[in-house]
């Protein structure tokens, strides 16, 4: 075989290797592609699964009587730190607010707690409900921040508890529905929850309130 005859067959030997490098790189494209999707699905999956345990805990926590808002902040702890022993992290804040038996034409108080897991402090927080304001600063990451307000209503009413709070990297501020009922107890979470990891991040916020 001459040297002309040569050269086609190593190019053609070439051609091919090309080929199959090129479809090799593809499918693994499609491989790294479709892991990632897979992944951010099971992480959605993760974050309803932990949405649904706070709610689960709540409930159960006032149908038996105990301290449902030291039980929601315990829970949130021992779940953040579950998700970061597998390099995940929970961020976000989380609002308890307890009202216990109102009477008509009566001083009554509403309990809040404020959960800061935002991974930074909040330099200042800021909670008014029923024109009276309460003031925090420095709230460190993981701490809760405690209030207490009152009212005297006769009838049932609608509240707005407002929450604004400033770290190095977020400003917000949160309405939060406080339906008040003459004669019963009241306890209303807000949930502002971020799950994440190096694939990317999952956020819901959402509100439940329980009666009893």
């Amino acid at each position: 075989m001459g040297m002309k005859g040569q050269m086609y067959i190593i190019a053609g030997i070439i051609i091919v290797v090309v080929l199959v490098l090129l479809k090799t790189s593809l499918n693994l494209t499609r491989i790294i592609e479709d892991k990632r999707s897979l992944e951010y699905q099971l992480e959605k999956l993760e974050f309803e699964n932990l949405k649904n345990e706070e709610i689960y805990t709540l409930e159960i926590s006032y149908t038996q009587e105990k301290n449902t808002s030291d039980n929601i902040i315990s829970f949130t702890r021992f779940a953040r730190n579950s998700f970061s022993s597998r390099a995940k992290e929970l961020d976000g804040v989380i609002v308890c607010s307890y009202i216990n038996n109102v009477t008509a034409n009566e001083n009554t108080t509403l309990n809040v707690s404020v959960l800061n897991i935002l991974g930074d402090t909040m330099k200042s927080l800021n909670l008014t409900f029923n024109g009276s304001t309460q003031n925090f600063i420095d709230v460190s990451d993981n701490s809760v921040a405690k209030a207490n307000f009152t009212f005297n209503t006769s009838t049932d009413v609608n509240y707005t508890l407002s929450i604004v709070y400033e770290t190095s990297y977020e400003n917000d501020t949160e309405e939060i529905l406080i339906p008040v009922s003459v004669g019963k107890s009241k306890f209303v979470g807000f949930f502002d929850l971020r799950l994440k990891n190096d694939i990317g991040k999952v956020r819901e916020k959402f509100t439940k309130t329980i009666t009893f």
